[in-house]
């Protein structure tokens, strides 16, 4: 009998939810549209196996990238999967803190971004707007924030998508929907 590979929830994920390459792309349009330049210093928070921050840095040899995660679980993953295939130039220019974004202490940068609806972790407005304000001290006097946003009459009722992307089938699911507080519970 055929032994199972284990299953690589990192690498589902990024297949399923995550595209770099698209991810870097637009961070350098974006900035060059809004501030008619180019982004050299970006800063990526809940970045879990910092898969942007690897493609950032290959993009260009005067890129820079930071990222910032609690959770030392996709770090380490990200370490031997994404980081370990850069040449040593490109690994140098990656910085890595196993922190919060609230409290962690880096250089002002040119971009922030928080994707795949991460901030949402926030759950009341205050801590909310305290993460923005956090996150305006770390950026360089033009600097951008990119974060993404879910709304719309469409997500206040539960929904349900399946996606086959060869070899695994995407579900998501929007089980719940609360609205006095706008919270919504998701699964993958």
């Amino acid at each position: 009998m055929a032994k199972l590979k284990p299953f690589d929830r990192y690498a589902h994920y990024l297949r399923a939810v995550q595209a770099p390459d698209m991810d870097t792309e637009f961070i350098r349009d974006a900035y060059k549209e809004l501030r008619g330049g180019r982004p050299f210093l970006i800063r990526e928070d809940f970045c879990g196996t910092f898969a942007n921050c690897c493609q950032w840095v290959k993009e260009h040899r005067d890129n820079r990238a930071i990222g910032i995660d609690l959770d030392g679980e996709p770090i380490e993953y990200g370490k031997k999967h994404y980081l370990s295939k850069l040449k040593e130039h490109q690994q140098k220019r990656v910085q890595l803190i196993q922190g919060s974004v609230m409290t962690a202490k880096v250089r002002p940068v040119d971009v922030v971004v928080a994707f795949n609806f991460s901030f949402f972790l926030f759950k009341s407005r205050l801590m909310l707007r305290r993460y923005f304000q956090q996150t305006r001290k770390g950026l360089k006097r033009d600097g951008l924030l990119i974060v993404d946003c879910f709304g719309g009459r469409d997500t206040q009722q539960g929904n349900e998508e399946n996606t086959k992307l060869g070899g695994f089938t995407y579900y998501w699911e929007q089980e719940d929907f609360d609205p006095v507080s706008g919270g919504a519970l998701f699964h993958i």
